[in-house]
């Protein structure tokens, strides 16, 4: 017998776009916990700013209304939690829109622990409504991180979460990759910001993209980075080679797209010297790295407009 049913929806299971974001408004204050401090060298114990304006991006002193608008998005690395408010490599380039009288403005969408997919989700679900002039991307870890644990972009398992999010508790799990065989992520990743550059081109948004600056120095490794590479390999079954490698091949990879699909790159990776007077970890900045970041991407857009 068929079942009749009456009602305005087709039934079945429905499901929701989760985007990884912060909620409007919010304005605490926030200090690192005792693994931000262990494993870095250049991170101040200290409470940090932290607000979002009205639709749930980073903000500052430095936030005006302009003609035009530029869309930074990314992970923690885009985010710059521990930095202080004023001194966000975003909240830079807005300070210097402003000195040169440029009818910019830009804003933080950078979230914790996001990938390319989450920031293309973001794009097509959020970002969109908002019609961007520029949309600017930064990410690199993250996806090798979830990557390395499934093969796929599939929704992360607690543990991975726990891993990229709170790093309190390290347990080996099985790498689904044989070593030294990683097209398949790469391709993934490749896909990935092809993606993102087509969905901003198609929607009528100037893409561009930006490596991401580490520490990560094989020949010349320095304890922090070295202790960081011991979770990771601990974590994944991956060496500290193959892990630094992937990591370049991943900005390599960003390098070869914008070069195939002709648009801008900002090579941070290539100009943020890899020193603990830049960066408190493998990649996270620190005030001083986050300003002169600030000042380069600032540079680069100067030469665009």
């Amino acid at each position: 017998m068929v079942k009749k049913i009456t009602g305005y929806f087709t039934p079945g299971e429905y499901y929701h776009v989760n985007l990884n974001q912060y909620q409007a408004n919010l304005n605490f204050k926030v200090r690192p916990c005792s693994y931000n401090l262990d494993y870095s060298d250049s991170l101040v114990h200290k409470y940090y700013n932290f607000k979002t304006d009205i639709n749930g991006f980073i903000t500052s002193n430095f936030i005006k209304k302009s003609k035009k608008n530029i869309y930074f998005i990314g992970g923690s690395t885009t985010e710059c939690m521990y930095v202080d408010e004023n001194s966000r490599f975003v909240d830079i380039v807005n300070r210097n829109l402003i000195l040169n009288d440029l009818d910019y403005s830009a804003y933080n969408a950078g979230f914790f622990g996001n990938t390319v997919i989450n920031c293309n989700s973001i794009l097509l679900n959020k970002l969109l409504y908002l019609k961007p002039d520029y949309c600017i991307l930064m990410e690199n870890i993250n996806d090798l991180y979830f990557l390395l644990n499934q093969n796929n972009y599939r929704r992360s398992s607690d543990k991975l979460r726990n891993f990229i999010f709170k790093n309190s508790e390290f347990k080996k799990i099985s790498n689904n990759i044989s070593s030294g065989n990683y097209d398949l992520i790469k391709d993934y990743f490749k896909s990935s910001l092809v993606s993102f550059i087509d969905i901003s081109r198609n929607f009528g948004i100037t893409p561009i993209l930006m490596t991401q600056a580490n520490r990560f120095v094989i020949n010349n490794m320095d304890p922090i980075v070295k202790k960081h590479l011991d979770v990771i390999s601990n974590y994944f079954g991956i060496n500290h080679h193959d892990f630094i490698n992937l990591y370049k091949d991943f900005n390599i990879i960003i390098r070869e797209c914008a070069k195939i699909k002709c648009i801008q790159i900002i090579d941070l990776d290539n100009i943020i010297p890899k020193s603990s007077n830049y960066l408190y970890d493998s990649v996270h900045y620190n005030n001083y790295g986050s300003v002169f970041a600030g000042n380069i991407i600032f540079e680069k857009l100067h030469e665009i407009f």
